[in-house]
């Protein structure tokens, strides 16, 4: 497959780039005012306001009522950790509108930082600067789930950023830096977590114990700004609202019967929902999804650290791109905004390509799976139904995972 000159792809992605900004119905929104009130946004606003006034941020019932005065009959509970929430408590002494553009201004940044540093990771794994940077700008803002991630204005842009700097610093040859900002991503969403795993069956264990260090620096901090009561009931909160099969009493807000949860716990537990089968069909089905999902990515980055070694390129971008890809299947909880993150995986994808190794079974498969990650929600069903929008998403994830399985195959011998 001849490749395009690198000159003519960057106006190329700048152009899909416009395109999708403009046609997404998420950025519209961004300047809708009165449609804040629907985003994440809302129930971070209302557990930093609960913060400030003294009150539990994970109790339903002390952030209702703040919750309330937005507009919104409901406020879904808050996942985000202490850490994060406590920020949220200096966002909630503003207004809603005050804090909404804040978060939105940072966020916007951290877009922004993000492209770059999947650029600059690109460059580092030996893809030229423009190709890079075209790259790196269409993989992010071709997916209608970072504009939807941008509306939300929630803190997924924070682990798109720390995923995008963890690579550039671990193709940099910085595993502490690296090992810094997994641990950054996992506090920020517990997915990415999977990684570190897969950074030790690698043989990574710089980057591993970077990690781990991180980590429990982040939990004393956590535990200095936020107190030991609110880590507690921000893990009761978890396992009532985050497990495998969720049980919620009808009418309260449920992750795993949520329409827009693509992970496989979401569609096999509205299948179970819908048929009356027993919680324990979903629960396990969704247990076996994370186990093989995690299996066959460690299973896949054995081979290839064996072949390439731990720090060698090819091993640290798969390390990566197998750990993201296999986190949306492993995960309880996967929504579309979550997939803004795929713009890691689909970048080995893309550099695999590039060099020339991939074979065609790659460039079909990560191809397809591309188109089905970075379609808008909405394109294959109605703004009333869209399960096959969903499903075509969990395939996609499907596919991608299998993408990186086969190409880590074709590497596993070569040294990089």
């Amino acid at each position: 497959m001849r490749i395009p000159h690198p000159a003519l792809l960057l106006p190329a992605a700048l152009l899909a780039a416009a395109m999708a900004f403009f046609l997404s119905q998420w950025t519209a929104a961004v300047g809708q005012p009165e449609s804040w009130r629907a985003t994440d946004y809302q129930l971070h606003w209302a557990a930093g306001r609960a913060w400030a006034a003294g009150l539990d941020p994970y109790d339903p019932a002390a952030v209702a009522p703040i919750g309330a005065t937005t507009g919104r009959d409901m406020t879904p509970f808050c996942a985000a950790a202490p850490l994060f929430v406590r920020g949220f408590a200096w966002l909630g002494e503003r207004s809603f509108a005050e804090g909404y553009r804040w978060l939105l201004g940072a966020n916007t940044l951290l877009l922004l930082l993000s492209v770059a540093l999947l650029a600059a990771a690109l460059v580092r794994a030996g893809v030229p600067g423009a190709a890079a940077l075209a790259a790196a700008l269409a993989l992010v803002a071709c997916n209608d789930g970072t504009w939807m991630s941008l509306w939300f204005n929630q803190l997924n842009f924070v682990t798109l950023a720390a995923l995008a700097g963890a690579l550039w610093a671990g193709l940099s040859g910085r595993p502490r830096l690296e090992g810094a900002l997994l641990a950054l991503a996992a506090w920020s969403k517990l997915s990415p977590a999977l990684l570190i795993v897969l950074a030790a069956v690698a043989g990574r264990w710089r980057t591993v114990r970077a990690a781990l260090v991180a980590g429990l620096a982040l939990l004393g901090l956590s535990l200095a700004l936020a107190g030991l009561d609110a880590h507690v009931s921000w893990l009761a909160m978890a396992q009532r609202e985050l497990g495998f099969a969720a049980q919620r009493p009808a009418g309260l807000f449920n992750n795993s019967l949520h329409a827009w949860n693509l992970a496989p716990n979401g569609v096999l537990s509205r299948a179970a929902d819908a048929a009356g089968w027993s919680r324990a069909v979903p629960l396990a089905g969704a247990w076996a999804a994370a186990l093989l999902a995690a299996g066959v990515a460690a299973f896949a980055l054995r081979r290839v650290a064996r072949g390439a070694g731990p720090d060698a390129v090819v091993t640290v971008f798969l390390v990566h791109a197998l750990g993201v890809a296999a986190g949306f299947l492993a995960s309880g909880t996967t929504w579309v905004t979550h997939l803004s993150t795929a713009a890691v995986p689909l970048a080995c994808v893309t550099w695999v390509t590039w060099l020339g190794r991939g074979g065609w079974l790659v460039r079909a498969g990560g191809a397809l799976a591309g188109v089905l990650l970075l379609l808008p929600l909405g394109a294959l069903g109605t703004p009333e139904d869209q399960r096959v929008d969903i499903l075509s998403k969990l395939d996609g994830c499907v596919l991608l995972l299998a993408v990186l399985v086969v190409a880590a195959r074709g590497l596993a011998a070569q040294r990089t």
